[in-house]
């Protein structure tokens, strides 16, 4: 099995070698709030700058080090990200916007970790600083004013030559993954190079592209595209799409801001259509948020029959939100048989269960006795009105899974 840092050079090296034509080259891109792509970063281009943020680092740390990545939103974060790993440091992803409001959480995960760099950008870091003068915090105790590091600065970081190659094991921890909080306190997941590659390759098995099909008879099929809003600090937004793509070597990303999407979420399905994405992921509010906030002249302009992943997790599926989405977006072309639910936790890396490609979600009915007994929130009109459970698919293949009554 490979690292990730093996992973990242070897698809690296291939698109060196591509001469692919569309809207981006095999890796990332990012849209701004008008839908725009303002930036795109191929593989090779994330090998170059992860080189010169791991020299940069290698010149003050040693194997094993830790540092926060301090990002609010855009590609500088997954350069970042793979400058720690070319580097031999663990990383640390927190969420960094509003920055003021994540203050205290940053102050107790730098506590918790004890990281000995901060890499950022330089507008973040005039912001924390002016927030260091007037509030303590531990990332100001333990790093000091050098071990803070801007990637944006053109001379702020050394040049790729400086490098010097570290090849981790599959044991090695890649990086320090904080679960949400929502069923309990927030804790730090330690994950290895050999978890993130085992998800990555999950994912891109069971969720990646599929057989190319047209959507329409005798039209061109639709090439492979993801369109993501979620954040790229939480595990959703980092091993499904970062690591999986990756993986897979097929299929683009483009990422929006989730603060575009929770502002105008029709703007999300308007760079669906507007780019032909294929996979779609996000939890069930983003799901309900979609179908309660699309205007029917918003709805007029979306076009969906090409999507063939809508992926749904990091929150019970609900039954309610699938139909009424399916209700809404049906006369767009979106299909029942995309609607692809899955379980997972940051504990897990990210995947436990997936579903099956193409095929409606499977839906179990429990009487309210059942419901009661299992501390499930029935909201049937009639007391007596069954309850609609969505099946999240099947383990993944080497997973084990054990269903404990506690």
């Amino acid at each position: 099995m490979a690292s990730l840092v093996s992973l990242l050079q070897q698809q690296a090296a291939l698109i060196k070698n591509e001469n692919s034509e569309g809207v981006l080259r095999t890796g990332y891109g990012w849209l701004n709030e008008e839908g725009q792509i303002e930036r795109t970063l191929s593989f090779d281009q994330v090998d170059v700058e992860a080189r010169r943020i791991a020299a940069t680092l290698q010149e003050k740390s040693i194997h094993g080090d830790r540092a926060l990545l301090l990002f609010s939103t855009g590609l500088d974060f997954i350069s970042a990200f793979f400058g720690c790993l070319y580097a031999g440091v663990v990383a640390i992803p927190v969420c960094a916007m509003p920055l003021h409001d994540q203050y205290p959480c940053i102050d107790a995960i730098a506590t918790q970790c004890e990281p000995r760099f901060v890499l950022t950008t330089s507008n973040i870091l005039n912001k924390l600083q002016k927030m260091m003068r007037t509030q303590s915090t531990k990332i100001g105790l333990s790093v000091s004013k050098q071990h803070f590091i801007t990637i944006d600065e053109p001379n702020a970081l050394r040049s790729t030559e400086n490098y010097t190659p570290y090849n981790p094991s599959i044991d090695d921890i890649a990086y320090i993954q904080h679960t949400s909080g929502s069923t309990a306190l927030s804790k730090a997941v330690w994950i290895t190079h050999g978890n993130a590659v085992f998800q990555a390759q999950a994912i891109a098995e069971r969720c990646g592209p599929g057989p190319r099909r047209p959507v329409q008879k005798g039209k061109e099929p639709v090439p492979p595209l993801a369109v993501c809003w979620l954040p790229l600090y939480h595990d959703m937004g980092l091993v499904g799409h970062v690591f999986a793509p990756l993986y897979s070597g097929k299929i683009p990303v483009l990422f929006m801001s989730p603060f575009a999407f929770l502002k105008n979420p029709s703007g999300f399905l308007k760079a669906v259509t507007k780019y032909r994405g294929t996979h779609i992921a996000m939890p069930n509010f983003g799901y309900e948020l979609l179908a309660n906030k699309t205007t029917d002249e918003e709805l007029a302009e979306i076009k969906l029959d090409q999507v063939e992943v809508a992926l749904t997790a990091a929150e019970p599926v609900l039954h309610r939100t699938v139909a009424q989405f399916m209700e809404r977006f049906g006369p767009a072309g979106f299909q029942d048989n995309v609607f692809y639910p899955c379980y997972g936790l940051a504990e897990a890396t990210l995947l436990v269960t997936a579903s099956e490609r193409d095929t409606q979600p499977k839906v179990s009915f429990i009487t309210p006795e059942i419901a009661e007994r299992s501390k499930l929130h029935h909201k049937g009109k009639n007391a007596s009105q069954a309850l609609p459970i969505i099946g999240c698919g099947k383990k993944l293949s080497g997973v084990e899974l054990i269903i404990v009554n506690t």
